[in-house]
């Protein structure tokens, strides 16, 4: 990224003016007349060209015939946080309905892409969604909320045995994972300008795995349908409960930012993990292998929960030149 230093000129007795590198007005065409959108970031302004009248951005992926889906949905995925406007998916021959369906199967994945037009060789995809309208603080408080609601319902699933809201906490993992690709996408697209912006990446990652492991955990309890459920340890309810209790403290503080409740919530690592080795001692004579697996990923998600708040207390403290703990 090129730096370029310009003298503060002061003009009509009250208004500073800074000229524009002349490689930047090139480089994104800005002619006179144009307006400047210039964003205020404390000690730092940002300015770009106006988007109401920036070029559009198309990218353009090539298949063939044997191109495997999933190479398809991984250029596809790559493409969407790199950004664009349109997306032409486009063949030289004839496109089978494998790669039709994945590629309508990733624009329902993804946040704002719709098909907007198909022919017998391509397909373009647009994205609709303008993302000022939604901001990433806001996808990072309904993907936290997701998440949440996912532990809370396999919570029932472990206590009621309902298989119906096993299957829908599965399904639901595509939702929490469209919040993380969006949030790459904007991440990708911002953190030239914002640097703090990488932390609400780490943050989503860490959700997006913490949703795997309540998928895991109904994926265990689905592969073991055969064994009578109340053969499960009965300390695996309470300390899911506990994990969830941390997960929601850790996401609390993404609005409070209080430093030293997030260095107590950090000290509990070796309370998850004195938990889950008791739960596993105690279950092993009894070759309960469904509950020690179990134990492992709520202690996966007790730990994800304590790295949301090292994340945040390294987020708090890089905007700040003295802190109090």
């Amino acid at each position: 990224m090129a730096e370029y230093n310009r003298r503060v000129q002061l003009t009509g007795g009250a208004t500073f003016v800074v000229s524009l590198p002349h490689e930047w007005t090139n480089r994104n065409n800005v002619k006179k007349g144009n307006a400047i959108q210039i964003e205020d970031l404390g000690n730092r302004l940002v300015l770009r060209k106006d988007s109401s009248s920036r070029d559009e951005i198309t990218r353009v992926l090539e298949i063939g015939s044997s191109t495997p889906k999933e190479a398809i949905h991984r250029a596809l995925t790559s493409y969407y946080i790199a950004g664009f406007d349109n997306l032409i998916v486009r063949s030289s021959s004839y496109m089978d309905e494998k790669a039709r369906n994945e590629i309508k199967s990733f624009s329902k994945l993804v946040m704002g892409v719709e098909i907007f037009e198909e022919t017998a060789k391509s397909m373009m995809l647009q994205n609709v969604l303008d993302s000022s309208s939604f901001p990433m603080a806001k996808s990072f408080r309904r993907m936290a909320l997701n998440v949440e609601t996912m532990i809370t319902d396999t919570l029932r699933v472990l206590e009621e045995n309902d298989i119906e809201l096993r299957q829908s906490i599965i399904s639901r993992d595509d939702e929490v994972d469209r919040y993380h690709f969006y949030m790459m996408k904007e991440v990708m697209k911002k953190s030239a300008e914002d640097h703090s912006v990488i932390f609400l990446l780490l943050l989503s990652r860490i959700m997006e795995r913490i949703a795997d492991h309540t998928v895991n955990i109904c994926l265990f309890l689905e592969s073991n349908d055969e064994d009578r459920h109340d053969t499960i340890d009965g300390d695996i309810i309470k300390f899911l409960k506990s994990s969830n209790d941390l997960f929601m403290k850790c996401i609390e503080q993404y609005n409070r930012k209080d430093l030293s409740a997030l260095n107590s919530l950090i000290e509990t690592r070796k309370d998850i993990v004195k938990e889950r080795n008791e739960i596993r001692a105690r279950v092993s004579g009894n070759s309960n292998l469904l509950s020690s697996s179990i134990a492992e990923e709520i202690s996966r998600i007790g730990l994800y929960s304590i790295d949301i708040a090292e994340i945040l207390m390294d987020m708090v403290l890089s905007g700040v030149n003295e802190a109090k703990i």
